[in-house]
């Protein structure tokens, strides 16, 4: 409950932020400063740094609290016990203040250059310096060194890539690295449909990456999960929306991939996981138990749950009104046990 707390007290809080900074609503400076401090001075249960570093950003961006949200930041990137995520993110978010970008660009430069961190850190410390006003250049080159780099491991030099399509002026060249990987048989399935999916997220490379995603949802040397992360992407773009709901609704069908499938649908489109749960429920060759689980799932899912509770009740035998949870327990015992 604490941890509920608290996230609500941070979503609040980011929404006064908002109305001030973005939608320039005249609302008290004063009162929002001090729910700000109050966060960055008490370590979160949830996640102590994470919050810390985007409470005294929103500080620093309030008028008159510059210098003390910057302050605290500082502190933030100075902070040995903290995360080097946190860190890093505390040192970007100082880049983008007037006056500090040097400083920023400093302790950026020093993450890149630490050899003993993770390459993803390092990555990270890259993108972050990119953004800074007066040092894209020295950003950039770290990401293009990361991307060529054959001796770190894939996934790392793939993150550098998508760090390369958020500078404008790298956009092309960071999308050329994701369609490489995405096209080398030798890189992993799971690594190949992620940097399609991220090349289909830039508009100009979205039919491309299509492309690329039916392939491998029809690659039936792919691994099966993998396959279905390529539908469900599939599923997401213009003009291919249809496609990868049939994929989804075929894997789904497959005893050994229809949990996962079934999950990918259901975020999908629910009508159609729907329609696809009562197919299974009206079957009588599939057993007692799968169309009660089937009844179970549509019980579950928005706009379907009064006739999942409707069909659970019938496999159970019930005349009267039953809970979904009492009737799947009534089908699981009679299907484990042979009685109620």
């Amino acid at each position: 409950m604490e941890i509920l707390a608290e996230l609500g007290e941070l979503e609040t809080i980011r929404s006064l932020v908002v109305q001030v900074l973005d939608l320039k609503t005249n609302l008290p400076l004063k009162p929002i400063a001090g729910r700000l401090r109050r966060l960055v001075e008490q370590p979160s249960i949830y996640d102590p740094f994470e919050i810390r570093v985007k409470a005294a950003g929103w500080l620093a961006m309030l008028d008159g609290h510059l210098k003390a949200g910057a302050d605290l930041l500082i502190q933030h990137v100075e902070d040995d016990g903290a995360r080097i995520w946190d860190r890093v993110a505390a040192a970007g978010t100082l880049g983008r203040l007037e006056g500090y970008q040097e400083t920023a660009a400093e302790w950026l430069t020093l993450f890149v250059r630490a050899t003993l961190l993770e390459a993803d850190e390092r990555s990270l410390a890259a993108g972050m310096l990119a953004r800074v006003e007066g040092y894209q250049q020295a950003g950039v080159t770290w990401l293009a060194r990361f991307a060529e780099d054959t001796g770190l491991k894939v996934p790392d030099r793939m993150q550098a890539a998508k760090a390369l399509t958020e500078v404008r002026e790298e956009r092309e060249a960071g999308a050329a690295w994701l369609a490489r990987f995405a096209e080398d048989a030798t890189v992993d399935d799971y690594d190949r449909v992620w940097s399609a999916w991220q090349l289909a997220l830039m508009d100009e490379y979205e039919e491309a990456a299509a492309t690329m995603l039916t392939r491998f949802v029809e690659e039936t040397t792919f691994n099966g999960e993998d396959r279905i992360w390529a539908a469900w992407g599939l599923a997401q773009l213009d003009g291919h929306r249809e496609a990868g709901i049939e994929w989804l609704m075929r894997f789904a069908r497959d005893p050994a991939l229809s949990n996962k499938a079934g999950e990918q649908l259901a975020r999908v489109d629910k009508d159609a996981y729907a329609s696809l749960l009562i197919g299974i429920m009206e079957d009588t060759t599939q057993t007692d138990f799968a169309r009660a689980l089937a009844a179970w799932n549509l019980s579950d899912t928005d706009g379907h749950r009064q006739a999942g509770a409707a069909w659970l009740a019938r496999f159970a035998g019930s005349t009267e009104p039953i809970s979904p949870v009492e009737a799947f327990e009534r089908v699981w015992k009679r299907s484990n046990y042979g009685a109620e």
